[in-house]
């Protein structure tokens, strides 16, 4: 399984320090519907050391370690992640990872 980043999401973690992404699942289960969804994050070391042995998966990327925590997600032969940015807000995002597919 390869993994590698979108150039934009290289810069922002050299320039910011990171070397560790968490892939969690995110789920709203309402009334009516359930949603569920996976989301990323950056930590430093040493969260990323305590996390690691409680991982589903640990995966290694091109600039550090992608520490995946959800269960039961898809995975294709290559995963892509990415950065996207919405006022300034940073948003990891993944292709090559599902929490379900039809």
């Amino acid at each position: 399984m390869k993994v590698t980043y979108t150039q934009k999401l290289k810069d922002y973690m050299l320039r910011k320090g990171y070397t560790h992404i968490v892939v969690d699942l995110v789920d709203s289960a309402t009334s009516t519907s359930g949603f569920t969804d996976i989301c990323g994050r950056f930590v430093k070391d040493d969260e990323a050391a305590a996390l690691a042995p409680k991982a589903a998966r640990v995966l290694e990327g091109e600039l550090g370690t992608v520490i995946v925590t959800a269960r039961a997600l898809e995975y294709d032969e290559e995963i892509t992640l990415g950065l996207r940015s919405f006022f300034g807000l940073k948003d990891i995002t993944f292709k090559g990872i599902a929490a379900f597919k039809l």
